[in-house]
């Protein structure tokens, strides 16, 4: 979980007690800050499973709806109090639970806009795409002792709906890796592959050659003595003619 600590300019009061305030709708506001730049805080929002900022509103004789609204980290003003609704909506928790204060069968989006003695409105603003407050407008506040006590919270969120910059960047590390060990295990099954080709072609050559015995005797037409060393002219060759048992060509050891 973290939290945001806001600060904000004025006391919480939109007219002290006893003093007279202003009446138009917004008159009176409050600007609201955090020790953080809006960028940081809506990458926050969007890492958060969920973020939440709590609204107390603390009336007497003093009415909420077309008097005061919060304005979002967009610059829109926002006139519901309660939830996760369109910047147009209006109402309070009560309204929400049907269980806002009724008066001679009159009924009221807000407790406060029954204008009544010390009542409350507590709502908790959860939007993600409008948080956090950046700043409040009340009204109504003329009369005497017509006044809010407002207590605006932290902005707190907690969870996480996606994944880390640093994850990120594992992630895509981890992806490309993967692709480039596929590419080169693709290349070596290739090679290998090529390899095997090879060989067996190689291996059904040999298949193909068949051994052949080839027999000849050759004929000297010569008389003459055959020593060794003596070189021998020979006038006739037969081929395949004459082979003894063996099939083998025998002659005195020589040269011929």
């Amino acid at each position: 979980m973290t939290v945001i600590e806001k600060t904000q300019e004025k006391s919480g009061y939109t007219t002290l007690p006893g003093q007279i305030g202003c009446s138009t709708p917004g008159c009176f506001s409050d600007q609201i800050t955090y020790p953080a730049s809006m960028e940081q805080l809506e990458a926050l929002i969007d890492l958060s499973e969920n973020c939440e900022q709590s609204i107390v509103n603390n009336c007497n004789v003093n009415a909420l709806t077309e008097f005061g609204w919060w304005e979002d980290r967009n610059g829109n003003n926002v006139t519901y109090w309660h939830g996760d609704k369109g910047e147009n909506e209006v109402g309070c928790q009560c309204n929400d639970d049907e269980t806002c204060i009724t008066i001679n069968d009159m009924e009221f989006y807000c407790n406060c806009d029954s204008r009544r003695d010390n009542v409350v409105d507590v709502g908790l603003l959860t939007s993600k795409t409008q948080l956090p407050v950046t700043k409040l407008y009340y009204g109504d506040s003329e009369a005497r002792y017509s006044y809010i006590k407002y207590d605006l919270g932290n902005l707190i969120c907690s969870g996480k709906s996606g994944s880390y910059p640093s994850q990120e960047r594992d992630n895509q590390l981890y992806i490309q890796l993967k692709g480039e060990i596929g590419e080169l295990e693709a290349q070596t099954e290739n090679e290998l592959n090529q390899v095997n080709t090879q060989l067996a072609s190689h291996n059904q050559r040999l298949d193909d050659v068949q051994e052949v015995n080839y027999s000849f005797k050759y004929y000297p037409s010569s008389k003459e003595a055959v020593r060794q060393g003596t070189r021998v002219k020979f006038d006739t060759k037969v081929y395949g003619s004459g082979v003894d048992s063996t099939g083998l060509f025998t002659a005195p050891i020589g040269t011929f």
